[in-house]
């Protein structure tokens, strides 16, 4: 047996688990095994890439073209079709079971963490490093950027039935959900009502509303507080306040213009609250 990292999987009885030779010494993060328990694949450091056909009794080494890290590995619909992504925005596709994968312009170099395309849906999620979250339509021949909400490592997108509802976790605590396929993602709440990892408290309304929402928050000590608002394209479009306050409750009044007094067009915008180590986003519906 192989002495370095080895993978492993289930037995059927799901009381143990038996290691398995991968043949390779080099850390391996992520597994996938798209359509049954025999045809399965895996990928780790300097761009290893293994599939097994048996189940994982024997793993083979493919080339990847890439020495940069894999993190994750999907294969949305059958065992020919795959995703991986890894290091400085690395992403590849195969489209012949791994026997050949071709690099993809991410147009970023965050280090990306996770892959995940629902089954049969060419539309696909990638997230990663500083809060970087990614979307392709077209079978990942072009991915567009996506404001995400968090500046923190987001290491996990899962969409567990179709394209439009989705979760993605990450540092801090971080949990973000979508329901619309990834235009907007909005911070879950505890069930006291409170952001992730935090004293305060953050809430929007009315919501949707046509002339102002008032944005109320509450922190049990002082500290700078950063308030903004964003398009749905991750663009800022106002400032609502910045600067040290004082702990209790505050309250300010958003009236649907931008920064040089114009007023927005209906639509979805996105309320990004910062202060200390917490940080929300509320989702706000304007109109018109």
């Amino acid at each position: 047996m192989n002495k370095g990292f080895t993978s492993s999987r289930d037995s059927h009885a799901r009381t143990a688990w038996a290691g398995q030779p991968s043949g390779t010494t080099v850390p391996l993060y992520s597994a996938h095994f798209p359509v049954d328990a025999s045809t399965g694949y895996a990928v780790g450091s300097f761009g290893t890439t293994l599939k097994t056909t048996d189940g994982g009794a024997a793993w083979t080494s493919q080339a990847s073209g890439t020495t940069n890290g894999l993190f994750s590995v999907c294969f949305p619909a059958d065992a020919q079709t795959g995703y991986a992504v890894g290091e400085v925005g690395t992403i590849l596709k195969t489209t012949d079971g791994g026997a050949a994968w071709t690099s993809q312009a991410s147009g970023t170099m965050s280090w990306l963490w996770s892959v995940h395309f629902p089954q049969s849906s060419l539309s696909g999620y990638a997230v990663g490093s500083g809060g970087t979250f990614l979307k392709t339509t077209d079978g990942g021949a072009t991915w567009v950027p996506f404001f995400s909400g968090t500046r923190y490592g987001l290491f996990k997108v899962y969409f567990p039935a179709d394209a439009q509802t989705g979760y993605v976790v990450g540092g801090s605590g971080t949990i973000l959900k979508t329901t619309d396929g990834g235009v907007v993602w909005v911070e879950e709440e505890r069930s006291d009502g409170r952001g992730r990892g935090s004293e305060g408290r953050f809430t929007a309304a009315p919501n949707p509303f046509s002339k102002v929402i008032r944005v109320t928050y509450q922190f049990p000590s002082p500290g700078p507080v950063r308030l903004s608002v964003y398009n749905i394209s991750g663009q800022l479009v106002k400032v609502l306040a910045s600067g040290p306050r004082q702990a209790g409750i505050h309250q300010t009044a958003w009236d649907g213009r931008d920064e040089s007094g114009r007023r927005l067009p209906s639509g979805i915008y996105l309320v990004h609250l910062e202060a200390r180590s917490y940080r929300a986003l509320r989702q706000v519906v304007l109109v018109r």
